[in-house]
């Protein structure tokens, strides 16, 4: 192929944020970085994981390359991929070390490099400019079949799903009582702690919720109180009113949404591989063309990974308002410079050793957010495959909802 070829080989494919909107390629041209990796582990490969599933526990899950590159191209030479635009090559990743691909805005993928990531379980999402999830391309779903059954046994007993429906709100109150407090660092408002308190009075009335109508009452009394309290907590030069989206009304809402299509992206990939059908929910019901099963597993991990993130990158100014353009009534969009600098920010914040963590990830907070993340999908599959034995060799009179709900909650 025509033009430098840039080579990204892991360890070291890791666009650091300070080498700002440029690299230098070994000869010297200056090139944009179409890709980005996360950091490797040095000795990790693809033969660390299982094709069609997570890496195990311990194990250093392998990167997500983002190809952001308007106009581009992702062809196949061999087992590597090749980023190409008129005619140069951009960047070459090995198939080996990659997870998963995302394709964000005009970025062409060709049938033989689609042919050959179906092949080698690598599953690939298309992610529109604004962030909204396109589509996803996924290898076959994995045979696990009693894990999908004890999903469908929990969806269809009113008692377990209730159980767990009741672990998932009082997680995501949880997480946002954290967040709150660890952005309203050093300021004293009256405001903050009513709203504090009624978030931690959400999480006492849970337990007593009798229906999922109820729980869907209690988590919107919460949400009000958090989402009216945050926007205190932007100091920077962006907008930030409180919660809007379909379209987001401003900037940080902007950010917001992309990073929740991010991470709920993250989940449905892992859960899929696990066995499990992304689409099929426990507290968020059911949709067309709606993840509700990632939904519910993200609802702890969107306030502590996300939102945190959002807002102290904002405070920090490594985005203002000219790092955005608007068009009416589909609002605000990144330009492509701060594109590619919030998805360093994310896969940064995503790979730091976790904080703000849900109460029962707390046993270990060397790991990454997404390590806890799989761990989480990981329990989730354990719990649905003993929920499937039990109803398949015992009545459900002598499950303990709430013991199954401690594997996955």
């Amino acid at each position: 192929m025509a033009g430098t070829t840039r080579s990204l080989h892991p360890p070291d494919a890791f666009i650091d944020p300070a080498w700002g909107d440029k690299l230098t390629d070994s000869s010297g041209a200056m090139q944009r970085p179409c890709l980005l990796l996360a950091r490797l582990n040095p000795a990790a490969s693809r033969d660390d994981v299982s094709p069609t599933g997570p890496a195990p526990s311990g194990k250093t899950p392998m990167p997500t390359a983002y190809i952001c590159e308007p106009g581009a191209a992702v062809k196949r030479l061999g087992r590597t991929l090749v980023v190409t635009k008129d005619n140069q090559t951009l960047a070459d990743i090995e198939q080996v070390h990659l997870s998963q691909l995302v394709l964000v805005g005009r970025v062409a993928l060709t049938t033989p490099a689609a042919t050959s990531l179906l092949a080698a379980g690598i599953p690939t999402a298309f992610v529109s400019s604004r962030g909204r999830l396109v589509g996803r391309l996924v290898p076959p779903m994995s045979g696990a079949i009693e894990v999908r059954l004890g999903q469908f046994h929990v969806y269809t007993d009113p008692a377990q799903r209730l159980a767990w429906a009741k672990k998932i709100v009082t997680a995501k109150a949880r997480s946002m009582l954290d967040v709150l407090v660890a952005l309203r660092t050093g300021r004293g408002d009256a405001r903050d702690a009513e709203a504090e308190r009624a978030i931690a009075d959400t999480v006492q009335h849970v337990i007593q919720a009798e229906s999922l109508r109820a729980l869907l009452g209690l988590e919107g009394a919460a949400a009000a109180a958090y989402w009216k309290a945050l926007p205190r907590s932007n100091s920077s030069a962006l907008t930030f009113a409180g919660r809007s989206r379909r379209p987001p009304r401003d900037e940080i809402n902007a950010m917001l949404s992309f990073g929740y299509t991010l991470l709920a992206k993250e989940a449905s990939a892992t859960l899929e591989a696990l066995g499990m059908d992304p689409y099929l929910g426990v507290y968020h019901e059911p949709r067309v063309n709606r993840p509700a099963l990632a939904l519910d597993v993200i609802e702890p991990y969107r306030h502590a990974l996300v939102d945190r993130l959002v807002i102290r990158a904002a405070n920090r100014g490594r985005f203002k308002p000219d790092d955005f353009t608007a068009s009416e009534g589909r609002g605000p969009r990144f330009t492509p410079a701060a594109l590619r600098r919030f998805l360093q920010t994310y896969e940064r914040a995503a790979l730091a050793p976790a904080c703000g963590l849900p109460r029962h990830d707390r046993d270990d907070q060397s790991l990454s957010m997404r390590d806890h993340l799989r761990r989480r999908c990981e329990r989730l599959a354990t719990a649905f495959r003993k929920v499937n034995r039990s109803a398949s060799g015992a009545s459900r009179t002598d499950t303990n909802p709430g013991e199954q709900l401690d594997m996955a909650a």
